[in-house]
């Protein structure tokens, strides 16, 4: 029969119980739901609570955290359909179902007359077990059946239960309504029929103030749909939706010429919800880039970024997707969003102390671990004189010295368990990074600075290929034993500038840039530097050397005499330092429920490697004195 053709005839009850779907077979929130597992949960769903809406992320992890407010109904009789899945009866309660029946009420008319509905449906929240496959095998708990838009898992309102359809001006009741009279059968119809007309032109005003409201038209332009819709004897939602995006359109088409036009530093930035998590992250564990996260909530403490994440409550250590409401979370999701908060505190503490190094070295990035050879060319000595008329001669072969090192690879792991995240231990965690960022900056410094302190002072084999000489010699004439004066200061600017060059004996002409000094000698150095007369003398000489190099305080310079010098880099190459996987150190999280750690010990591995090679290219960029 035609809906034109038909009316509602409702008896006691109706509008207040339903005919629902409370979950379907298949694939949702990333989880297989077989129909033989939802068949044999059947007796969890009955008596079960109904909300409107789902509670949000972070209060579902605090106990009681649902409202009598939002109680909408009960979940009741429910039975097992090899069709549809699990089917009940949905009685509605409280103010929240007094408000809410309207809209069912309509909802199930509408889609039987083939209108446009809202896709309002059921959704359940549940605690389930399910394998590595994402099937779940147990429904081991049902918390509520919810009300709400864009259901997961194909729960609907199926039918209004204490109703039935008869032809206009017929009589015929249902089989409830034997006591009552057609007259009174007739007057009850019409009453609730004006009822429905009455919900439903509110359903579409209500829906037309908030469409307005969000649509971003100006006033004069919300007015003229008002007025358009007013002059029909009534309208929908559909009606709304239609007329809000017809002004809408001609809205954009008006504003097309304008739309990019003095953005400037007025275009804020625009960051998914993910974004936000990452730094509300950062700000947790301590990153300094706690500006970028104005205007994000803080975290309480590291639970409830677990919880945001895992929907883990029970502290299983797995991953439960239909109780994280972010979009786009999965199992991978808290190790990256911990591992960039901890990476960037990391970094930001290795970079935080003085790399005394780096003015001394020349640094570089390879693209494999393969041995790395440092060569420094020879040179030609002086072109010969070619007269006229004379043919060019032959230059000499290029001499060259190779220095090849090998890649170290230096780093460890350290455990945060599911205690300290239940705990909330924030203040433990922050401080890992920081001391893993101080661990590796120690450790490559003391790579660097063993180049000059190693085997007594004399350093390493140079080139590594011969066991004959070490990197200060007099083979290489950049080895001295003077103690640190002004007086000695510039016998070796003397010495390193007569150094001759590989292959033609003719001099260098480097001088030396930095002074490199233990903690007790830094006073006796910045004195060299900055006096205006000459240190140790008493007849006012001028300081000629001052302010021609510069001091750095090595601390792993532990004999108090020793000292060195270094020629500029970008002059005379010396110290080379090569990286793989970028400058600093790099932090891996594992965090996996089924395999390892997180199996086997319930803890989260944090994980520090950091790859590098130390070089030397050229020996006579360098001087040491090594003082008795």
């Amino acid at each position: 029969m035609p809906w034109t053709q038909v009316a509602l005839a409702v008896t006691a009850g109706a509008g207040r119980e339903f005919e629902v779907v409370c979950i379907r077979p298949g694939r949702a929130n990333g989880l297989d739901y077989p129909a033989p597992v939802l068949e044999a949960s059947l007796a969890l769903w009955d008596g079960v609570t109904s909300f409107v809406d789902h509670g949000s992320a972070i209060d579902r992890t605090r106990a009681g955290y649902r409202s009598v407010r939002d109680v909408c109904g009960v979940i009741a009789e429910p039975a097992w359909d090899p069709d549809r899945g699990i089917v009940a009866r949905l009685r509605l309660a409280g103010a929240a179902g007094d408000h809410l029946a309207p809209l069912l009420v309509a909802l199930v008319r509408d889609r039987e007359a083939g209108l446009p509905v809202p896709n309002v449906g059921l959704s359940a929240d549940l605690l389930v077990a399910y394998d590595a496959a994402g099937t779940v095998t147990q429904i081991e708990r049902v918390l509520s059946v919810d009300i709400v838009v864009d259901p997961a898992a194909g729960g609907r309102v199926e039918r209004i239960l204490n109703a039935t359809l008869i032809a206009k001006g017929e009589t015929t009741m249902s089989e409830h309504e034997d006591a009552l009279t057609a007259p009174q059968t007739l007057a009850e119809l019409k009453s609730e029929l004006e009822e429905a007309r009455i919900a439903r032109r509110e359903l579409a005003e209500s829906y037309l103030r908030t469409a307005l409201a969000a649509s971003g038209l100006p006033l004069p332009m919300q007015r003229a749909v008002q007025v358009r819709l007013a002059q029909r004897p009534a309208y929908t939602v559909a009606d709304v939706v239609a007329e809000v995006e017809a002004e809408r359109s001609v809205w954009a088409a008006l504003q097309e010429e304008h739309t990019v036009r003095d953005l400037g530093p007025r275009v804020s930035e625009v960051r998914c919800e993910l974004d936000r998590l990452q730094l509300a992250c950062d700000r947790l564990l301590g990153a300094a880039n706690a500006a970028d996260a104005a205007g994000v909530p803080r975290l309480s403490g590291l639970r409830e970024l677990y919880l945001l994440l895992t929907g883990d409550y029970e502290m299983r250590g797995t991953f439960v997707s239909e109780r994280v409401n972010l979009a786009n979370v999965t199992t991978g999701t808290l190790t990256s969003v911990v591992k960039n908060a901890l990476n960037k505190v990391l970094v930001q503490s290795f970079e935080a102390r003085p790399q005394w190094w780096q003015p001394i070295v020349v640094q570089e990035d390879f693209p494999t671990l393969n041995d790395v050879t440092w060569v420094t060319l020879g040179g030609f000595g002086d072109l010969a004189t070619v007269t006229e008329g004379n043919a060019y001669g032959e230059l000499a072969n290029l001499t060259d010295a190779e220095e090849v090192s090998t890649w170290t690879k230096k780093g460890g792991y350290i455990g945060i368990t599911l205690e300290t995240i239940d705990r909330d231990d924030v203040a433990a965690v922050r401080q890992i990074p920081r001391k893993l960022g101080l661990a590796a900056w120690r450790t490559l410094s003391a790579s660097i600075a063993s180049l000059f302190t190693a085997n007594s002072g004399v350093g390493p084999y140079w080139p590594s290929s011969q066991s004959t000489y070490r990197l200060f010699d007099a083979q290489y004439a950049n080895l001295g034993t003077t103690a640190l004066s002004a007086s000695a200061w510039d016998a070796t600017v003397q010495a390193m500038f007569k150094q001759t060059e590989a292959g033609s004996s003719k001099r260098l002409g480097v001088r030396p840039k930095w002074l490199l000094v233990p903690i007790e000698l830094e006073k006796t150095a910045l004195t060299i530097l900055k006096s205006a007369g000459e240190p140790g003398t008493g007849n006012n000489d001028a300081n000629v050397r001052a302010g021609s190099f510069g001091v750095i305080t090595v601390p792993e310079f532990t004999d108090a005499n020793d000292w060195a010098a270094a020629a500029d880099p970008a002059d005379l190459p010396g110290v080379c330092v090569g990286y793989r996987f970028g400058r600093t150190p790099e932090l891996f999280v594992a965090d996996e429920a089924t395999v390892g750690s997180m199996f086997t010990n319930d803890e989260l591995r944090i994980k520090v490697r950091f790859l590098y090679t130390v070089g030397v290219a050229e020996a006579r960029a360098l001087y040491k004195h090594n003082v008795a």
